[in-house]
């Protein structure tokens, strides 16, 4: 049996069909209406899209065009009951899944490529993020900010039980260029090289280890400050008890410690104290005077020590009062001898024979 109606028709129950329901309209736009007490919704059809159309609001809420794709009007919300709400895009008989989120100014797509998750900026077509399948690592194409975190907060990279976690510094052709990473001690490490060498270790107490020299460029200078603005270098090894101590706690001189107690002090005058003996090696000389006037040295050429002096007069002095002046020689089987005596108030010195 078929009906037509050329108006509207209403039924009171149910309305069944073991065929096609067939609509057609005057207007070439069929209509499917469903009315309620707010706003009427009709399914429709036009020659290019098909869908849910809002007759109250003049809008298309859900529009399915002849390529297949669905644009709606509003949000989509799942609202969860039980389980996990899921919107499903399966591509398995092939191509890219691709979901697209647009606004007046770019466009953004997230797909699936080779099961790998990607987030691509469509407008400037840059791949900003890619997440790899299977190992979870994530690969970003320009700088990652963390923005408005409070203090001691922000990127945290978390081993599993007694891993070090690092971050890697790499390039395509290299690799891995240089690493950070922490200990189970609480130490800083920077490495560098593809095989991960320590360069500098900062251990939980804030020391600094340096694995090789500390350079400074051309131009700078090396400066060591303390938070209580007094000037203090200290050079040790590792066992700790024997160094080298360099202050001017008093600005008033520099002083060279070892194991806290003075070796060398130089005042501000350019006074400087020796707390033992200063030697000078064969050949080398101490000298006195601008451009050496008076030289002491010993030559390894004669084995023969020498006083020389090159200007003015040379002048031999004790200024001890009633205190002589003697010129001894060491003989080896009879030990020293004093060759020139030389007494107080004597007009000439007293020559003494072997």
């Amino acid at each position: 049996m078929a009906l037509k109606f050329l108006n509207n028709a209403t039924f009171a129950g149910t309305v069944s069909t073991g065929g096609y329901l067939t609509l057609n309209s005057g207007d070439n736009i069929p209509r499917l209406i469903f009315n309620g007490s707010g706003d009427d919704f009709f399914f429709s059809n036009t020659a290019n899209y098909f869908g849910l159309y809002n007759s109250t609001d003049s809008r298309w809420d859900i529009k399915v065009d002849g390529a297949g794709d669905t644009t709606f009007a509003g949000d989509i919300t799942m609202t969860q009951s039980s389980g996990n709400n899921m919107l499903f895009i399966d591509s398995s008989g092939g191509g890219a899944p691709v979901m697209y989120m647009q606004d007046s100014t770019r466009k953004w797509g997230q797909f699936v490529s080779s099961g790998d998750l990607f987030f691509k900026d469509e407008t400037s077509d840059i791949t900003s993020l890619k997440l790899d399948g299977g190992n979870g690592n994530a690969i970003f194409a320009g700088t990652v900010l963390i923005d408005g975190v409070s203090n001691y907060t922000g990127l945290e990279v978390k081993g599993t039980g007694a891993s070090r976690p690092s971050v890697n510094l790499s390039n395509v052709t290299t690799g891995i260029l240089g690493q950070v990473y922490a200990t189970e001690s609480s130490a800083l490490v920077f490495a560098t090289t593809v095989s991960g060498t320590t360069a500098l270790t900062l251990d939980a107490s804030q020391n600094a280890t340096f694995a090789g020299q500390v350079n400074i460029n051309s131009g700078n200078d090396l400066r060591l400050y303390r938070s209580d603005n007094a000037t203090y270098a200290r050079f040790n090894y590792s066992g700790g008890s024997v160094g080298l101590d360099i202050d001017d706690l008093n600005s008033d001189g520099i002083n060279l410690q070892q194991a806290g107690v003075n070796k060398l002090r130089i005042e501000t005058s350019g006074n400087a104290t020796f707390a033992g003996n200063v030697s000078i090696v064969d050949d080398k000389y101490f000298a006195a005077g601008t451009g050496g006037d008076l030289i002491i040295r010993h030559l390894s050429s004669d084995n023969s020590s020498y006083i020389q002096n090159y200007t003015g007069d040379f002048n031999i002095e004790n200024r001890a009062t009633t205190k002589s002046m003697f010129f001894r020689v060491s003989n080896s089987s009879a030990g020293d001898t004093t060759a020139v005596t030389i007494t107080s108030g004597s007009v000439r010195p007293l020559l003494v024979k072997n």
